[in-house]
């Protein structure tokens, strides 16, 4: 994927390139599915169009990353998809506790 190997002018061994590596992807895909599956089980409803457009951005990214040679549109866009994940998530706790707030107010 972002590895590639060289081994000029060595007797011993193998070298692993990781220039084009890029480990934010693979640190936030993990944090994206344990916090959405929080949100489902305490049934916190985010808003549609904002998780198409988080989901949208991980796939772009994601194949921007695998086809790019050396390119900071991938980190952009990992960046970028964190910002609306975190956007999302705000938004929806906040929804979820200004809603339960008003049914503990009505008689």
């Amino acid at each position: 994927m972002g590895t590639g190997t060289w081994g000029i002018n060595k007797t011993v061994g193998w070298a692993w390139d990781l220039s084009n590596f890029n480990f934010l992807q693979f640190i936030l895909y993990p944090i994206y599915l344990v916090v959405y599956g929080i949100l489902c089980l305490f049934k916190v409803r985010t808003n549609y169009w904002l998780t198409i457009i988080h989901f949208g951005l991980i796939l772009y990214s994601l194949f921007s990353f695998m086809n790019s040679d050396f390119s900071l549109i991938p980190f952009f866009l990992t960046i970028l998809s964190f910002i609306i994940f975190l956007i999302n998530t705000i938004y929806s706790i906040k929804f979820k506790l200004k809603k339960t707030s008003l049914k503990s107010e009505k008689p």
